[in-house]
């Protein structure tokens, strides 16, 4: 088991997104900025290109999300993260990795660089690419695996029931099962405790969704808190644990 990995942003903090490309009708690069993986930005074309996120000043980076790719079948011979000193990445730019292999949805670490402008730079390719998430920021590192007496993968379901004129009970679901976690962790660091209040005013509460890699290193969920509060339990000097957090997909079709 490896320790777990959380990964939140505040796409407010993107005071643009720009690219060399028209996109595809409503799949515009504003959907990047919606927290809502089920919208998608599209390009019209393929070959060279870019999709450049301005911060409005230099930022450190140490993490990327893509959710909803097509990366691994547009043909490209590289997909590049970058980071420059310009928007159109001409001056002081830095290939951090290439995702071209990563897979639809992937998280990918990298060292920290500092950057005011970050980007994918496509190389190539046959096939208009397209995403629904773009996540530039900083991981929220565990120091241990979640406690014991864990509850993961549990699906919950809503469902509405109502009695018919003769009697029976009649009941109905709009959609599928939630993946429900509830876990918490124990023997925490200091500097935990410091990125983890960061991490909780960059989702704020239940509003923003935000990406957990589970403990096999390799499924990758994108959730949201159930409560508004969740709190750090000091046991003793330089020594933090969490209450119980309950995780929840943001998309119900498990």
């Amino acid at each position: 088991m490896i320790n777990p990995i959380a990964l939140a942003v505040n796409l407010a903090n993107y005071t643009a997104i720009s690219g060399t490309m028209a996109t595809s009708g409503s799949n515009t690069l504003s959907n990047l900025q919606s927290y809502n993986n089920n919208l998608y930005w599209q390009s019209t074309g393929s070959g060279t290109q870019k999709v450049v996120v301005d911060f409005g000043a230099a930022t450190a980076i140490s993490s990327i999300v893509v959710d909803g790719n097509n990366f691994g079948s547009i043909g490209a011979t590289s997909i590049a993260v970058v980071g420059a000193s310009t928007s159109d990445l001409s001056v002081g730019t830095t290939v951090i990795s290439d995702i071209k292999s990563s897979g639809s949805l992937f998280l990918s670490q990298f060292p920290t660089q500092t950057y005011r402008y970050w980007g994918l730079w496509f190389i190539g390719g046959t096939v208009a690419p397209q995403m629904s998430n773009l996540f530039f920021g900083n991981t929220l590192q565990f120091t241990t695996t979640y406690n014991y007496g864990y509850k993961t993968e549990n699906n919950e379901y809503i469902t509405a029931e109502k009695v018919a004129l003769d009697g029976t009970l009649v009941s109905a679901q709009s959609y599928a099962g939630r993946i429900i976690y509830e876990i918490q962790f124990g023997m925490q660091n200091s500097a935990w405790n410091t990125a983890y209040k960061t991490f909780l005013k960059t989702i704020r509460g239940k509003l923003n969704p935000f990406y957990f890699m589970d403990i096999d290193g390799t499924t990758l969920r994108y959730m949201k808190l159930d409560s508004d509060y969740s709190p750090v339990n000091v046991s003793s000097y330089g020594v933090y644990n969490t209450e119980t957090l309950r995780l929840k997909t943001f998309n119900s079709n498990f």
